[in-house]
């Protein structure tokens, strides 16, 4: 298994139950220590978990957000949500397969937070408070930081669930099938395609809705439209894991990480 140095592993996380109950009452949490991908000013620099679970008295995992400007808005049964503030960037234009860049510009200070944030403002409320969100991706360099910038926005847009495919990894076509299987509000793909992947190459993000097809235009040029705009980032400080069984899909078996909010 390869492990990219200053990665988080996301099957240090746990599995997922894909039901929106879960039949188990165990809760799980880990404690995370500081990622240096991103500067060290950040709010969004990423955590790093432990490579194997490690049980802990405390009922949140904790997410480290260190900046001046993070302003504390909400605190519905003990999630932490703060407000941060940002700036438009250039260069975000939004095309029907979502934006690709090359990974130094996802890289820069809430380049990726940003677009995130977009996505959220352009979509109603109903189509994803407290629903369920599917996300993965090709395996590619820097989408196991990437998870972590979307899984903490997603957490304090309000989005109740969010399935995680083990090792972050799953393709474009298994992602719409989980969509449409889990009956989900929609799903992030992490993947440039066809292009060259690694630090001097290519990175990308995508949105599919709830039919497990890509976001119409009419929700990306609003999304580039809020990239122009948006000036708070929403984050979730902390988050709930539980654990479930694993899923089959297409003869494979996919092992899931739920994010309980």
């Amino acid at each position: 298994m390869v492990s990219y140095p200053g990665t988080l592993r996301l099957d240090s996380l746990l599995s997922s139950t894909f039901r929106r109950k879960s039949s188990s009452n165990a809760t799980v949490s880990a404690r995370l220590v500081s990622l240096s991908p991103l500067p060290s000013s950040s709010p969004l620099r990423t955590p790093k978990l432990p490579l194997k679970m490690i049980p802990s008295s405390i009922p949140h995992s904790r997410l480290f957000i260190c900046n001046s400007s993070s302003t504390a808005i909400a605190e519905p049964e003990g999630i932490k949500i703060s407000s941060v503030s940002t700036k438009p960037m250039e260069g975000q234009k939004t095309g029907t397969s979502g934006l690709r860049k090359k990974v130094k510009v996802f890289m820069q200070e809430n380049y990726l937070a940003n677009w995130i944030q977009a996505l959220f403002n352009s979509l109603p409320p109903e189509d994803y408070k407290n629903g369920v969100l599917v996300l993965g991706g090709d395996g590619r360099y820097f989408n196991k930081e990437a998870a972590q910038i979307i899984i903490k926005i997603a957490a304090g847009n309000g989005v109740g669930k969010i399935l995680v495919g083990k090792e972050g990894l799953m393709s474009t076509p298994a992602v719409s099938a989980v969509i449409r299987k889990r009956k989900a509000n929609g799903g992030f793909i992490m993947s440039a395609s066809h292009n060259p992947g690694g630090p001097e190459y290519d990175w990308g993000i995508k949105f599919n809705y709830s039919s497990g097809q890509p976001a119409p235009e009419s929700i990306t040029d609003k999304i580039y439209g809020n990239t122009l705009s948006v000036s708070n980032l929403i984050l979730s400080l902390n988050a709930l894991f539980k654990p479930g069984p694993e899923i089959i899909i297409s003869n494979q078996v996919y092992l899931l990480y739920t994010f309980l909010f």
